[in-house]
């Protein structure tokens, strides 16, 4: 109601209220009189227009400084990660000490959590190796979840050792499966015991066990299920959050290097220039691109069209990413945003927090 009353106040001062920003403005907590007053004091004017047009003055104001800070700070950390020699291992640091105090009996249980594709099931089987452990005997991974049953079944089975749960997202929508992990994570007396209640003829395993090994859980999308938030009081958790650019590059290339023999920094290049942070790049993006590098080289196919085609951009944040850098105001971008998709203003600030959030954790 408060940002109608603005908006006919405006077009009665003969003000487009199209070129102001009026609901950033508005303080929904008080009253019409006292938004105003309160703008008016701050501001240090006397006459309606001149506060209107301070107001526009300020926000073009304040947009300026926060697009060049933006834009500073994306190059300053590009030319930092291009300039680190950052092994790749380092970018892992932590996650990797955390498995391995894991494997060595500090803990039952690990939860590892990033958004798909940033290396963290990779790292976790490198560090096993490293330990000199074998798939089988020390350790086995468990990908996909089906059933709290097939989940239960697969906890038997490896009861005495290291346990990788990958791709394994599924779990945290179940009550169930969430329950039979913190049975894992959870001494009793010295003891894990895990249970399995139900009739049905399909348990191929004792109802009951005592689960002797340690998991690590890799996952990609967390839950408001109290079950997880119980699992994660019992394990260490460890959030991997990664940039854009210290994917791009610092990680990239030190993989490409190692796999293309002459050819990774054009190839790296290639992807640096077709992508951004609106684009949903991931580690398996790189292994992908080499792929078809190699396979173009041998069948004289074209390389670069082939990589582009594998590099998805979301459309949503590729259009918030340009029009962050287009060098408009806030309130023109809005509306573009909003006539081009169709969407809320809300959503555009949504898409570009997420975006800064890629650029810079």
């Amino acid at each position: 109601m408060q940002v109608e009353r603005i908006n006919q106040f405006l077009r009665n001062h003969e003000i487009d209220p199209a070129t102001v920003d009026v609901e950033s403005l508005v303080d929904g907590s008080l009253h019409f009189d006292e938004n105003f007053n309160k703008i008016k004091e701050n501001l240090g004017i006397k006459t309606e227009q001149e506060l209107m047009k301070e107001i526009r003055d300020w926000e073009e104001k304040m947009e300026k400084r926060r697009k060049k800070q933006f834009r500073e700070e994306f190059e300053e950390s590009l030319e930092e990660i291009k300039e680190s020699g950052k092994d790749v291992k380092e970018y892992y640091t932590q996650l990797r000490a955390y498995v391995k105090a894991t494997v060595k009996g500090g803990s039952d249980s690990l939860i590892l959590f990033s958004r798909p594709g940033l290396g963290k099931s990779f790292q976790t089987l490198s560090v096993l190796k490293e330990l000199g452990l074998k798939k089988g005997i020390d350790y086995e991974v468990i990908s996909g979840y089906s059933t709290p049953l097939e989940l239960y079944h697969k906890l038997y089975q490896n009861r005495k050792k290291i346990i990788v749960l990958d791709d394994v997202d599924g779990i945290t929508s179940s009550r169930k499966a969430l329950s039979l992990l913190q049975a894992v994570t959870w001494s009793v007396n010295g003891e894990r015991i895990v249970n399995y209640e139900t009739t049905s003829d399909k348990l191929e395993a004792p109802s009951q066990f005592q689960f002797e090994g340690s998991i690590i859980i890799c996952l990609n999308r967390e839950s408001s299920l109290p079950e997880l938030e119980a699992l994660r009081s019992r394990s260490i958790f460890h959030r991997l959050e990664l940039t854009y650019q210290e994917l791009v590059n610092g990680i990239f290339p030190e993989i490409a290097e190692k796999e293309l023999d002459g050819n990774a920094e054009e190839v790296v290049n290639f992807i640096q220039e077709n992508s951004n942070p609106a684009s949903e790049i991931e580690i398996r993006d790189l292994v992908k691109s080499i792929q078809l590098f190699n396979y173009a080289d041998g069948n004289g196919a074209n390389w670069k069209e082939l990589i582009e085609g594998i590099i998805d951009t979301d459309k949503e944040l590729n259009l918030v990413w340009n029009l962050m850098n287009n060098g408009s105001t806030t309130k023109e971008n809005v509306k573009r945003f909003r006539e081009e998709t169709g969407k809320s203003r809300a959503t555009y600030f949504n898409k570009k927090k997420e975006l800064e959030n890629l650029v810079q954790v």
